[in-house]
């Protein structure tokens, strides 16, 4: 553990975690073996990072399957009070990338995978082996099946229930959720004309080639 991390009294830190500089645990955090937390990540009260997940196997009898891997946070990513992120599988790691944020009671399940900037927001779900690209923003409540891939930039609105992969730019809702707008990286909603839409927000200019949203 570095010296420079603030890692509250009350924490659990077990063996083989890395808490790297700068780096913030709250009261109450659980911290399991083979964890890595990342430069300035922020993990606030009453947290657990890497419990075993729920997988199961017939073989001799139900039972729990013992899980082999790990959970990297990336730097400056910030997690919720009482949120749950369960370690890998098969010695993989469970990844949240650098400046995701997942909110409170968030539980990102074994070996799912988050790139950069992504927003996880109250009580949503991330499944197993779930991957989002970078800049996926899922909203409260929302949960994302497992094995399921979110392209980058999407947007999961409140409440819905993911089943099948989503295409990048798209705003998407319901249950199951369907596409049925497509959206910027700063998430405002794009009208295309000839093939060609330019964010009303942030000035981005956007094309559609191949009926799939491209930053021009």
């Amino acid at each position: 553990m570095s010296g420079c991390a603030k890692v509250s009294p009350t924490a659990v830190i077990s063996p083989n975690v890395y808490v790297s500089d700068h780096a913030e645990i709250g009261p109450g955090v659980v911290i399991l073996p083979n964890t890595y937390v990342g430069p300035d990540v922020v993990v606030k009260p009453n947290t657990v990072i890497g419990g075993d997940g729920i997988a199961t196997t017939s073989a001799n009898g139900r039972r729990i399957v013992a899980h082999a891997g790990g959970v990297w946070l990336a730097a400056a990513a910030r997690v919720g009070s009482c949120a749950c992120i369960d370690k890998g599988l098969f010695g993989n790691f469970t990844e949240v990338g650098s400046h995701t944020f997942l909110d409170n009671l968030v539980h990102f399940a074994h070996s799912a995978r988050a790139g950069r900037s992504c927003s996880i927001i109250a009580g949503a779900v991330i499944c197993g082996s779930a991957v989002l690209e970078d800049g996926v923003w899922v909203g409260p409540g929302a949960r994302i099946n497992q094995l399921i891939h979110l392209a980058a930039h999407c947007y999961i609105g409140t409440g819905s229930v993911v089943n099948r992969d989503i295409e990048a730019h798209s705003l998407a809702s319901g249950f199951p959720a369907r596409p049925f707008a497509r959206v910027c990286e700063c998430r405002a909603r794009l009208c295309f004309e000839d093939g060609h839409s330019e964010c009303g927000v942030c000035g981005k200019r956007y094309a559609l080639v191949g009926g799939r949203v491209q930053l021009q």
